[in-house]
């Protein structure tokens, strides 16, 4: 069962899964933030995070976890703009942020801020980690009156660990929530 509850400015999310068979699962909601500034190089993250996920150079498959680098860092609220071009993160497939964030151990409240110059997204989740993604790619499409280029707009996507997927099993419930909340600054 998926479950949206709507209100204004705000979306709660739930998960409630029962597996009649063993099975990996990988649920997640893969939607994209386009703020006022419509640039995420504007945009500021924020989040406890003290591992990450390493992807493949040319397959992005995930490899090893590893310590958060200094780009990667977002235990202050950080503008995506001052690492978004770094060589690290221009390899051949991702040409910006496509990582899998770790929520430090022992936190009570996994939380995440995006904010530019009008608004703050709050992401409230119960999820281990978060898929942080620059959409980095030129847009083929316009959606409705916007048009969006290459970096405009931010996936943030609360994640079960990409290398550690969970095997649900047999009869076992997997239960999730992702809860967003949108405020003028």
């Amino acid at each position: 069962i998926v479950k949206y509850i709507v209100k204004p400015f705000e979306i709660d999310l739930s998960y409630d899964v029962k597996s009649d068979q063993d099975t990996v699962i990988a649920l997640t909601n893969h939607v994209y933030f386009c703020l006022k500034d419509k640039d995420a190089a504007k945009m500021f993250f924020k989040g406890q995070f003290d591992k990450y996920v390493v992807p493949g150079k040319e397959d992005l498959l995930p490899k090893e976890i590893k310590d958060i680098p200094y780009y990667l860092d977002f235990s202050n609220s950080v503008n995506l703009g001052k690492y978004l071009y770094l060589e690290e993160l221009q390899n051949q497939r991702t040409k910006g942020f496509d990582h899998d964030l770790i929520f430090k151990k022992g936190l009570e409240n996994h939380i995440v801020y995006l904010e530019d110059s009008a608004y703050q997204l709050v992401i409230k989740t119960d999820y281990e980690s978060v898929q942080i993604y620059s959409d980095n790619y030129e847009n083929k499409y316009d959606f409705i009156d916007i048009k969006l280029k290459k970096y405009g707009a931010v996936s943030l996507e609360p994640c079960d660990i990409t290398l550690n997927r969970p095997i649900l099993k047999k009869g076992k419930h997997y239960i999730r929530n992702i809860k967003y909340i949108i405020k003028d600054k």
